[in-house]
């Protein structure tokens, strides 16, 4: 668990190049801490990317993250790879026995 609003801040943007709000943190905490989370904020605010910092900190296990849009869910794929965390965007089409097999 991160030990300050500022240390957050200061790894997130070191990893991605992106400085987070205040709000982003705090869904952040909450989610580390094992609290169930709605986001309510305007469409580009930022709500997509509260979801992947959090795994800049789980250092253990899957994390599922239920995306409404194919395009949104491709794009974090990328965007994950570029931070060297491993995603896949499954679609009926790609799921498949080989889609869950662990490398």
């Amino acid at each position: 668990m991160p030990e300050s609003d500022e240390q957050v801040q200061r790894e997130v943007e070191e990893r991605t190049g992106t400085c987070p709000c205040i709000w982003q943190i705090k869904v952040v905490y909450k989610v580390l801490e094992g609290g169930d989370i709605i986001t309510i904020t305007g469409t580009g605010s930022g709500k997509s990317f509260t979801y992947w910092m959090v795994l800049l900190y789980i250092k253990h296990g899957i994390v599922v993250l239920v995306m409404p849009l194919k395009l949104l869910g491709k794009q974090f794929v990328n965007v994950l790879a570029k931070n060297d965390l491993k995603a896949v965007s499954m679609t009926a089409v790609n799921a498949t026995n080989e889609l869950f097999k662990i490398c």
